[in-house]
């Protein structure tokens, strides 16, 4: 799977879309995680300091706190 390159396949995604990426990661890094936001159409794309390629479990609460914020602009869901 890490070897798949489908960002040809971005441009149909028509939903919003967050991409969300660590600081430190090795396997997805920012600058990857960049060229995905850029393939998309309605994007928000973030960073997480201090983070590898598990963002979610390195830093959970930044990491929820960006997928809660982004769920409130796209879908209205409470904080």
């Amino acid at each position: 799977m890490a070897e798949a390159d489908l960002t040809e396949d971005l441009a149909a995604i028509s939903a919003p879309a967050l991409v969300l990426c660590g600081e430190l990661d090795e396997v997805t890094g920012p600058e990857d995680s960049q060229r995905i936001a850029g393939g998309l159409h309605r994007v928000a794309s973030v960073v997480v300091s201090g983070a590898g390629h598990l963002a979610n479990q390195e830093r959970p609460d930044a990491f929820h706190a960006w997928v809660r914020a982004h769920l409130h602009v796209v879908a209205g869901v409470p904080i």
